[in-house]
């Protein structure tokens, strides 16, 4: 049976948002970057909906059987960079909340503060 268009648009699509998902994870400390991979994966994401809304029932069932067990696959495999995605960004974000307390911390230990009071800008910081 001839490739479906739609069949292979969709594993197209889904081999794009594995690729990003991949980069992403690759550069997960680098704030700008996962943005950036974030706003690729959703407008990626977003042509996959389009596409599934606009799809017409023979272009669905134009489907082969080899390509149905091929986006599924995908799909398995997007799943499960989407839930190591999410612990690595959760365990990324408790690290650098824990080095923002143990900055504050240290901070409040030697009793130091930004003083803005100054007019003249000689003493920005200043002991307690």
């Amino acid at each position: 049976m001839p490739s479906s268009t739609f069949a292979t648009q969709k594993i197209d699509r889904l081999k794009q948002c594995i690729r990003i998902t991949e980069d992403l994870l690759s550069s997960i400390s680098d704030e700008t970057k996962l943005l950036d991979f974030l706003d690729q994966r959703s407008d990626v994401l977003q042509q996959l909906e389009e596409s599934e809304k606009t799809a017409t029932e023979t272009e669905r069932a134009s489907c082969s059987e080899s390509e149905i067990a091929k986006i599924d696959q995908l799909v398995a495999l997007l799943l499960q960079l989407d839930a190591q995605a999410v612990t690595s960004i959760k365990a990324e974000l408790q690290d650098t909340l824990s080095a923002m307390k143990a900055n504050v911390n240290e901070h409040k230990f030697i009793g130091y503060k930004g003083d803005s009071d100054s007019p003249t800008g000689n003493f920005l910081d200043a002991k307690r």
